[in-house]
């Protein structure tokens, strides 16, 4: 009996072992993007918006585009998101694009139309909400574009904005938050 116990207690013993490495790996993986992912990195020399744009941005993040599309994107190419709510399964990120000249009071429904590419394996389709036309701190001369963007799986994504016959790409790592967040880190 005490051989089979001892087994068993050593059995247990090398499971939790074994689940409490492979999380700690887990939760080190998760804080990079995998090299096979080719994320957007800030351009050198740096963009910079055109006034009356804000130039101005987060240590961690960056401009990336142009005067005709241009858009703030994270240094570390990653997104780490979580669902849109609890029922849903698609992963939630808002994002806002800009264009020189566009205002919201003459075209509140803007022209944009956003995609979304998996590179790294199959997906379903990018669910796009918007676009809509807004601007912040009361400066209608600053409106810029929204966008929700409904992923649909994590992984590698190629995201592209075209307005008119201009075309802005970017790649972004999605990474799954929704457990990080519910337990509040």
């Amino acid at each position: 009996m005490w051989p089979q116990r001892s087994a068993s207690i050593l059995f247990l013993f090398a499971l939790v072992f074994f689940t409490a490495r492979v999380a700690a790996t887990a939760q080190n993986i998760s804080n990079q993007v995998p090299s096979r992912c080719p994320i957007t990195t800030p351009p050198d020399p740096p963009y910079v918006p055109p006034p009356p744009y804000r130039s101005e941005h987060a240590n961690d993040r960056f401009w990336f585009g142009t005067d005709k599309l241009w858009i703030n994107l994270p240094v570390n190419g990653m997104w780490s998101i979580g669902h849109y709510s609890p029922t849903e399964s698609a992963f939630r990120q808002k994002l806002l694009w800009y264009r020189r000249g566009y205002n919201v009071r003459e075209e509140p429904k803007p022209g944009l139309i956003v995609t979304g590419t998996r590179l790294d394996g199959p997906a379903a389709p990018l669910d796009v909400d918007g676009p809509h036309g807004a601007w912040g701190s009361g400066h209608p001369e600053e409106s810029f574009m929204t966008v929700g963007l409904n992923i649909p799986t994590t992984g590698c994504w190629e995201i592209t904005g075209q307005y008119g016959v201009d075309k802005l790409s970017f790649v972004v790592w999605v990474e799954d938050r929704t457990r990080d967040r519910a337990a509040g880190r």
